[in-house]
């Protein structure tokens, strides 16, 4: 196999798209991270195998070469219906019913192999009451899913 004109033998400093690349580094060979590649430490060969990057990564350019990078994870919170913790952790207050997107997967996702999903959560009450959550609902994988308030053990 070839890459871009140079063999598949690599030394003390591999040539990879008119760069160096140190023995046993692992790197994909194209902007798509459809193909991981190493210059193996033993046999001084390049070793190609078609794999992508896992659903919890995305391929991303480091200099002149790609790498499967994680995501990073990051978490947001409903507390008493009325206050919520984005996923940037700023604070904000609603008051009054209504339904609030929580989160779900943005288009386009930049990774393809990702489910879409949304958490909603509705928030009910009235200038006499509180407001307090009436339910979850998840939508995934083409179900429906509401978990309601003060319906323990009951998922409609």
């Amino acid at each position: 196999m070839n890459f871009q004109g140079f063999p598949n033998i690599c030394d003390a400093s591999f040539v990879f798209t008119a760069n160096f690349l140190p023995l046993n580094a692992i790197f994909w060979s194209e902007s798509t991270c459809e193909e991981k590649c190493q210059c193996m430490l033993d046999t001084h060969t390049v070793i190609c195998q078609a794999e992508g990057c896992s659903a919890d990564e995305f391929c991303q350019p480091v200099s002149w070469y790609h790498l499967c990078q994680p995501i990073q994870s990051a978490s947001c919170q409903v507390l008493g219906g009325q206050h919520y913790t984005t996923f940037d952790g700023q604070l904000y207050h609603f008051q009054g019913d209504c339904t609030y997107v929580l989160s779900q997967v943005c288009a386009p996702s930049h990774n393809q192999s990702l489910t879409y999903y949304q958490l909603e959560v509705k928030v009910q009450g009235s200038a006499l009451d509180a407001p307090h959550i009436e339910y979850l609902r998840m939508i995934v994988y083409g179900q429906d899913i509401v978990l309601m308030t003060n319906s323990t053990g009951h998922v409609m």
